[in-house]
């Protein structure tokens, strides 16, 4: 799970709400969960980011953490990027993760 100073939701696949303990943190935390299955699916999620951050910008609602490779790699080298976490044209802050054990 991802700890930060600051409270976020996150942006995840749909398949994480199966997750035992991980799928609630994310609903409960007002995450959004993306099903990358149907076309449609994906619109309606860039939908609810856009009034996410529409929300967000008027009221204390926590602000959502996207990552926009949509997985984690190796770490050698970047991924491309989905456009998801962009198209809103919404000033982004940069943020970066290491993960310190070989187990991923």
């Amino acid at each position: 799970m991802l700890h930060t100073k600051y409270l976020t939701a996150v942006v995840g696949k749909a398949l994480l709400r199966s997750i035992p303990l991980y799928g609630g943190i994310i609903h409960y935390g007002q995450g959004i969960f993306v099903d990358r299955k149907t076309n449609d699916a994906r619109l309606k999620v860039l939908s609810n980011i856009e009034e996410r951050i529409k929300i967000c910008k008027t009221t204390n609602m926590i602000p959502l953490n996207a990552f926009p490779e949509g997985t984690t790699s190796n770490g050698e080298q970047l991924l491309t990027f989905k456009k998801g976490s962009f198209t809103t044209f919404t000033p982004v802050k940069i943020l970066c993760i290491k993960y310190e054990t070989d187990m991923l």
